[in-house]
């Protein structure tokens, strides 16, 4: 597993304040689940100078993907449910009695959940609110000498305030993981190829390390992946009912924040499929698939001019120089993150 709390900063003057909006308004409601540090209080805590302030959440945690989904299907099989693994879903039925098609059967089912992630860009009813496009990630070899070398051995979770983020955490047995987003675009529902297998982008994560932590950013690769986020205009999922069969169910676009998201996702999609009420079921995530981003193929090609846009902006600021009019507003039509950059609010408006 891989454990620790995680903190979310600048690498830049640009990025100084990115966090203050979320902390203030959830203060508001009583929530403070990170506070503020410094550029001391960082550089004690994770061994690197090169962050100007952050945010430190003493309660989170990083999860190993693998060991979670291998629980999560113990967990499951104990229930006494079914799990079906390689065989893909080829189609399903709207009407009528309810069919799963795969390659080699079908199932005959009295409802349907469509939680699928990025391939549900191949679903005619829920393609309009997302678009697909990859994250990387890309482990060390064993290096815990250096960790230890650099104050980095038994530390946080860092992330940088980027729109595409960069991010990079310790395991428990001496690596180092890095990870950036803003990689592959899709083209409407497909995830081919270029969605699999190793990661084209190391060297970009390299450069996210030379800015936020120098020390660590000639690390010896050991592996590298990539895969498909399927991203939202507000970068919050959404969930509901097919207006064609209020028994097909769907919760997708958690752009790239899943772990969080899917606990409430299971306990909206369990309140949908009973038909019940709940305050989760009344909330804005629960509502209908309504068009987030142009049609294909000027999503494709608006997406490429404005991830390129975002790119230069964040070199620029990087680079201590200001973005030309045009690049600030390619890089303001990007879809809102979770966790917006101040810079990023600035290009919005103008």
């Amino acid at each position: 597993m891989i454990a620790s709390a995680g903190s979310g900063g600048a690498t830049c003057e640009a990025q100084l304040g990115a966090w203050d909006d979320a902390l203030n308004k959830l203060a508001a409601h009583g929530y403070v689940p990170a506070r503020r540090v410094s550029r001391e209080e960082i550089a004690a805590m994770a061994g690197t100078t090169s962050h100007f302030g952050g945010a430190f959440d003493a309660s989170s945690a990083t999860v190993h993907p693998g060991y979670l989904v291998r629980g999560l299907r113990r967990a499951a099989l104990k229930r006494g449910v079914r799990i079906y693994e390689k065989s893909p879903m080829t189609r399903f039925s709207r009407g009528g009695k309810l069919k799963v098609e795969t390659a080699r059967g079908t199932v005959s089912c009295g409802k349907i959940v469509l939680a699928m992630n990025a391939w549900s860009g191949a679903i005619p009813e829920l393609a309009p609110a997302i678009f697909n496009i990859s994250s990387d990630d890309a482990m060390s070899k064993r290096i815990p000498d250096l960790l230890d070398k650099v104050g980095y051995r038994r530390a946080p979770l860092m992330i940088d305030s980027r729109v595409f983020v960069g991010g990079w955490s310790p395991t428990r047995d001496g690596r180092l993981s890095v990870g950036v987003s803003g990689g592959v675009i899709g083209l409407g529902g497909i995830v081919d190829q270029r969605f699999h297998g190793q990661s084209p982008r190391v060297a970009d994560m390299r450069r996210v390390l030379r800015d936020g932590h120098p020390a660590l950013a000639g690390f010896p690769l050991d592996t590298s992946w990539n895969g498909p986020i399927d991203r939202t205009v507000s970068g919050v999922p959404l969930f509901g009912a097919l207006p064609s069969n209020r028994d097909i169910i769907y919760g997708y676009g958690f752009s790239g924040n899943g772990t969080t998201m899917a606990y409430l996702g299971g306990k909206i999609l369990t309140t949908l499929l009973t038909a019940g009420e709940s305050e989760l079921t009344h909330s804005a995530l629960v509502r209908p698939v309504t068009r987030g981003f142009p049609p294909e193929p000027f999503r494709f090609v608006g997406a490429h001019f404005v991830r390129g846009a975002v790119r230069r902006r964040d070199d620029l600021e990087h680079a201590g120089r200001k973005p030309d009019l045009l690049t600030r507003w390619l890089a303001g039509l990007a879809p809102s993150g979770v966790t917006p950059s101040k810079a990023n609010l600035r290009a919005r408006k103008g």
